[in-house]
């Protein structure tokens, strides 16, 4: 079992600025060689270990993966996948933008939602 307290993706993939400013989309973000080159190397350890595993899903295991329910997308860096669960959250609604206002979580509310895939 892996975890990280952060999204060690973010550092080589995840450039831009907010739509018509100047300001990075994520200033906290360092994309210096090392950060970049210590991404890489978390990701390739992890897919070495990956790799050892001998596990493959059965039909009855692949049921609930996330590609397997609708994606909406926020900005240009973020995918979300709107399970049944979350949609009833929102008021026993089967539409996909119902669970607009729990994409971010904490209620949050989350404006800029296009649906990808139904």
């Amino acid at each position: 079992f892996w975890g990280f307290q952060w999204h060690p993706e973010k550092v080589p993939f995840e450039y831009g600025t907010i739509e018509g400013t100047d300001d990075p989309i994520n200033p906290n973000l360092v994309h210096s060689a090392d950060a970049t080159y210590m991404a890489f190397k978390m990701a390739d350890k992890f897919v070495q270990l990956a790799r050892k595993s001998s596990h493959v899903y059965t039909d009855f295991e692949r049921w609930p993966l996330v590609w397997n329910y609708p994606m909406v997308s926020g900005s240009q860096f973020e995918q979300f996948f709107v399970t049944d669960e979350l949609i009833a959250k929102c008021n026993h609604s089967d539409n996909v933008l119902a669970a607009k206002p729990l994409l971010r979580g904490g209620g949050k509310l989350f404006d800029n939602v296009t649906v990808l895939s139904e």
